[in-house]
């Protein structure tokens, strides 16, 4: 995920700056203030994506005649040939 990797790079940043917290303080809170919101926009992203695992793997029919129809369209098809 995009966000996961800024926030590393982010934290990154940071450990380099680190050495210059009193030359660099407000370097040192945008960066904190950044990597906070970034965080909280991710598990934002990942909540709002969270799709039922069924669905993804079972199609759900809509009612019990699709699948007969289907099951006789495809040996019309066959006989065709």
């Amino acid at each position: 995920m995009r966000l996961d990797d800024f926030v590393k790079r982010l934290e990154d940043e940071m450990r380099r700056i680190d050495a210059f917290k009193s030359e660099l303080p407000l370097c040192i809170i945008l960066l904190n203030n950044a990597i906070v919101t970034l965080k909280e926009e991710s598990t934002e992203y990942r909540a709002r994506n969270v799709e039922p695992v069924l669905e993804k793997f079972i199609p759900l029919k809509k009612n019990c005649n699709e699948d007969e129809e289907s099951g006789i369209k495809e040996e019309k098809d066959r006989d065709t040939w």
